[in-house]
């Protein structure tokens, strides 16, 4: 999509502005053409409105480096995008890396969670811990979570040891204990 920037005397007030967004701030006697959804027939530049060039996003490094975008510059005629990386200081690099590390262990736990609840919903765990199903389904169900769990440590361990896990989940093979299609759980 098109964007803008408004300019005043050589200076950028506004920019990333989108076509609809010039429309409402343009005078009130001026009229756009139907059609013309990019404004790409009008010029804009006699109301203040100059066309702004986007550039990509660089790589940075969010636990080391602040990004921002800057005011836009004038390129040659076009009014382009600027982007400004800047270093962290020791303290929020601390603060930062400790915040990502329980971003990453709460995402291994979810991820197991959701393994667990896929085959065994809460439901199903309850009825187990309530002796209704068979010794045998009980026995597979609390190996397949405690497979799980050893595997979300695994992971935990590695994340704590500045390492990079690849989970690598149980596949769980419960076949449900019901004897009767109406006793059957809720589909997944």
């Amino acid at each position: 999509m098109r964007q803008f920037v408004q300019v005043e005397a050589g200076v950028p007030l506004q920019w990333g502005l989108i076509p609809y967004s010039v429309r409402k701030m343009a005078p009130p006697h001026v009229s756009f053409p139907a059609g013309d959804a990019e404004y790409e027939t009008v010029d804009l530049a006699e109301f203040g409105f100059e066309t702004y060039n986007l550039v990509p996003m660089p790589v940075y490094d969010p636990i080391t480096e602040n990004i921002a975008i800057l005011p836009p510059v004038l390129v040659g005629s076009d009014w382009t995008q600027v982007w400004s990386i800047t270093p962290v200081s020791p303290p929020e690099i601390s603060a930062r890396t400790a915040q990502k590390l329980e971003s990453d262990l709460a995402s291994i736990r979810q991820q197991c969670q959701e393994l667990i609840v896929a085959t065994y919903p809460a439901f199903v765990q309850s009825n187990v811990s309530l002796g209704l199903y068979n010794d045998t389904y009980s026995t597979q169900m609390q190996a397949d979570i405690a497979s799980a769990i050893d595997e979300s440590n695994r992971c935990e361990d590695i994340l704590i040891g500045g390492g990079v896990p690849v989970p690598n989940w149980p596949v769980f093979t419960a076949v449900y204990p019901f004897t009767h299609k109406r006793h059957a759980p809720y589909p997944i």
